[in-house]
């Protein structure tokens, strides 16, 4: 049987488990994992609580942008002697990078909120690699390779996976390496922690609605715990949904916006033509323009022209009204003499000659 050993910081640095490996399988069957693939450890009251490397090894991954990571800002180290891995995930920052050897108990980072997270934790996974570093046994039916980290301590984790070599994981008190089963020892931690003295406990019993807040019992206070992890995993399924919601509505956005830019683009195009067709009628109005005044011009002088012609006109038909006139007169006076072709013949040649 293969045997690991870690340096146990956690309980060193007053982590306590919140939840242990290989619970909840219903929740993290959307994950595609058989069920939590790890330990996730909360701290009791250090807001700057440090994460430490449990084993000797090389930073083989440093993810400092979380953004689209479930596990936040994530360190893995390997551990090249023992022929491990492990990930401390969801950390508010990093202190380490890739490349970089670190010893057990060295600064990794800080406890975070970056991720898939309700709150603040840190998730710590285990996994057995070959000679090159690669996860063993990276298969669905062997929970991706993610190992029980305290296997065999914990009875109530699941049982060894099909085709996983024998193996267990010793934890070591860092100071004393000997065994320390610690962090196994969940609740009495928790409980001591929030009902230490009988003030904080009637204040969390209160808080918690508790009956006879001065006289529950322990069972009490885990009753309505229990009921609020309930509730807490019910808000983790809603949020998931609405998380799913606005990533298809995001989706959806984004094709708003390239619909949006394509119409934006047709009507850059349209107003481009409209502004070239508002030139042609401007044009017309110009030629129009030029037409009426070469139209006015033209009045002008047919006016001119035709008006003179018709006072020429006037002058002749006067001068023909007073030639009638004495063609009469001399007809009347000489008709005697005359014949009235004569009398014509006489004024003609009269008016031609000027004698008229």
């Amino acid at each position: 049987m293969k045997q690991f050993n870690f340096f146990n910081y956690f309980t060193k640095e007053e982590f306590y488990l919140t939840q242990a490996y290989g619970v909840n399988p219903s929740y993290y069957s959307k994950f595609n994992l058989l069920w939590h693939e790890g330990l996730d450890l909360g701290d009791l009251n250090d807001p700057q609580a440090w994460v430490r490397a449990v084993h000797d090894g090389i930073v083989i991954q440093d993810h400092d942008n979380h953004a689209g990571r479930n596990y936040g800002n994530t360190v893995v180290v390997w551990d090249d002697k023992q022929l491990c891995a492990t990930y401390y995930c969801h950390l508010k920052e990093n202190y380490v990078k890739k490349g970089q050897r670190v010893n057990a108990g060295d600064r990794l980072g800080l406890m975070g909120a970056t991720g898939n997270v309700t709150g603040k934790h840190l998730h710590f996974n285990f996994v057995i690699t070959d000679a090159n570093g690669n996860r063993k046994y990276n298969t669905k039916a062997q929970n991706w390779g993610y190992l029980d980290p305290q296997h065999p301590l914990d009875p109530n984790a699941p049982k060894k996976m099909s085709g996983v070599e024998d193996y267990q994981v010793k934890w070591l008190n860092p100071v004393t390496n000997s065994e320390d089963t610690t962090m196994i020892q969940v609740e009495n931690k928790v409980y001591e922690h929030l009902v230490n003295g009988a003030t904080v406990r009637k204040e969390v019993a209160e808080y918690l609605v508790i009956t006879d807040p001065d006289n529950a019992s322990t069972d009490a206070f885990k009753k309505v715990l229990s009921g609020k992890d309930g509730y807490i995993n019910q808000l983790q399924r809603e949020k998931d949904e609405i998380q799913i919601r606005i990533n298809n509505k995001e989706e959806e956005l984004v094709r708003v916006n390239a619909q949006l830019t394509e119409l934006l683009k047709n009507s850059q195009e349209l107003t481009k033509e409209l502004e070239e067709a508002q030139k042609v009628p401007i044009q017309l109005r110009r030629d129009i323009q030029a037409l009426q005044d070469e139209k006015r011009a033209l009045d002008d002088a047919w006016g001119k022209k035709f008006g003179n012609l018709t006072i020429e006109k006037q002058g002749i038909q006067t001068k023909l009204d007073q030639a009638n006139e004495k063609i009469i007169t001399l007809v009347n006076q000489q008709s005697k003499l005359y014949t009235v072709k004569e009398a014509v013949t006489i004024l003609l040649n009269t008016i031609v000659s000027g004698r008229w």
